[in-house]
This record gives structure tokens, sequence and C-alpha cells, in this order.
């Protein structure tokens, strides 16, 4: 395994694009190795920094009033504009919720916003 240079990444953007449907990861955030065998690039892996949003805690008297829940991930994703979000959907409402914010579904129930 090798560290991809920054300069090499272009040659993958179409692989997110189709597969992941997903955009390059930011470079101060990621790191991108390959493996080759014969000169040729068998794949590779990302390594990303993310930052997770835990817990996400409504008080009762508001949890049929207005939308706390989507205004906090929207801070989050705000506040850290430029390092991906991500969350795991803990229950169906939540996986709605991260879809209209337009977080990608990834795997499972991890969401991810770039």
């Amino acid at each position: 395994m090798i560290k991809l240079p920054y300069q090499h990444w272009h040659t993958l953007e179409e692989i997110f694009d189709k597969e992941f449907d997903s955009d390059l990861p930011e470079r101060e955030n990621a790191e991108i190795f390959v493996i080759n065998e014969a000169g040729k690039r068998k794949g590779f892996i990302l390594a990303e920094d993310i930052k997770m949003i835990g817990q996400i805690y409504v008080y009762p008297d508001f949890r049929n009033v207005g939308n706390t829940a989507r205004d906090m991930v929207k801070f989050m994703v705000e506040r850290y504009k430029g390092i991906p979000v991500g969350t795991l959907a803990s229950e169906p409402r939540f996986e709605s919720l991260y879809k209209r914010l337009g977080m990608q579904k990834i795997e499972g129930s991890l969401f991810r916003k770039n």
C-alpha cells in the first residue's frame, strides 16, 4: 500500500461519482492509499477525518414543536464546514431527517455530509 499523492486524486473522480455518488474528499481531512500489483492499481482505501454526531436529544415539551433536531444537525454541518459530518440513524425518523438535510447514506445506518 502506498499513499496516493493529492495530485493524482483526480484519477478517482469518476469512481467516487459513479460508485459512491460522492465528491472526492477534502485533502485536509483525508488520505487515500492504493494497492498495486504488476504496475496495475488493484484498489484503494480512503482514510478520512470525520466529525461524528453522537446523541441527539429534544426535551419532551419540544418534540412536536418546530424542527429542533433538524436545526441541531444543520448547525453541526455548518459549524464543521470543510470537515465531513457523520452520524448513525438509530431510528427511521432520523434516517428521514438526514436524507432531507442532504446527507448521503453510506451503508446500513451510517450517513455522511461533506
